[in-house]
């Protein structure tokens, strides 16, 4: 009791879900990137009363999480991060101190929206009519496209593969071995590279990225998750994770030459000769610091797309990823 909590929901917008270039547009941010402190007043069973009235909406199918926040007091600190978002909880790191001196990095990175996972597909024609132009696919057709990368925004598994984003989080590559499209946050991220050559070349299959965000209201989100590239020779490579949430609280802060970081991961392995995924979008950083000491070191930069460079014939090049949004 008397403990303060952070309150926040990751999800909850809702998107267009056509099959239309429109795929993947914001229709409402809904309840998604809300936050707020609070004091825990009592505990009765499984429930937790506030002390004091909340301020903003939450909706539990939209992914609400409570974390405790500890005050440090006057403090040095090196190597401070949290778990990585799983689906329901983790990708937040927030606590208050009086004092704050980094005698190393604070780091957040690829704590937050997961990367599309790759899987092996089996080939499908090349300009097949179910293939080209279609912003999703079912689950049960994986041979046709990648997985998408999460965002702020859920979706069923009739629409979980193909080029089209979920919201911030970047599309899945279309076949055949086109790139998967980076996550998005405060800006877009970078679409994936073209289909395999000896299909055309074309470039309306390549995984899309993400979308940006807008932190204006009181908001604040998970770095999305890249796209996954599209495989068929099991080389393919999965999108990566975005960067978390980091809040702090502190009358001075010393960053003595040490970084606060929420990055987006990169994509490291070759993917040879299929697609490559899309990396992760940098997270985001709330300060409430009334004297900084030094100039503070700050990286919210998105992770780099994934490589094909198809090293036995590079004649014929496959997809790269598209790169992560800062």
């Amino acid at each position: 009791l008397g403990d303060t909590v952070l309150l926040y929901q990751a999800k909850g917008a809702v998107i267009d879900t056509s099959n239309t270039a429109a795929f993947g547009n914001i229709l409402s941010y809904g309840n998604a990137g809300n936050f707020e402190f609070n004091v825990v007043g009592q505990v009765v069973g499984s429930d937790v009363i506030f002390q004091n009235q909340l301020l903003n909406e939450y909706d539990v199918p939209g992914k609400v999480q409570l974390v405790t926040v500890p005050n440090l007091g006057n403090a040095s600190v090196c190597d401070l991060t949290c778990e990585a978002w799983d689906g329901s909880t983790g990708g937040v790191l927030v606590f208050f101190a009086n004092s704050l001196t980094l005698t190393g990095d604070v780091d957040v990175s690829g704590k937050g929206f997961r990367g599309g996972v790759n899987t092996t597909y089996s080939p499908t024609p090349c300009n097949d009519n179910l293939e080209a132009p279609d912003f999703f696919y079912p689950e049960n057709l994986p041979g046709y496209a990648a997985h998408k990368g999460e965002g702020i925004t859920t979706i069923s598994q009739l629409r979980n593969r193909g080029k089209g984003t979920l919201a911030n989080g970047g599309g899945g590559g279309n076949d055949h071995n086109t790139g998967g499209g980076g996550g998005g946050n405060f800006a877009t991220g970078g679409n994936g590279g073209n289909e395999w050559t000896g299909c055309g070349f074309t470039n309306d299959r390549s995984g899309i990225g993400g979308k940006s965000l807008i932190t204006s209201n009181n908001k604040v989100f998970f770095g999305g998750g890249g796209g996954s590239g599209h495989s068929n020779n099991g080389n393919g490579t999965s999108g990566e994770a975005g960067g978390g949430i980091l809040i702090t609280k502190s009358n001075t802060v010393f960053s003595n030459g040490y970084y606060f970081h929420s990055r987006g991961n990169h994509v490291i392995p070759d993917a040879g000769n299929d697609g490559a995924g899309g990396g992760g979008a940098g997270g985001s950083l709330i300060f409430y610091i009334s004297n900084f000491l030094d100039v503070p070191n700050v990286s919210c930069t998105g992770g780099n797309g994934g490589s094909a460079s198809n090293s036995t014939t590079p004649i014929i090049p496959h997809g790269p990823g598209g790169g992560g949004a800062g």
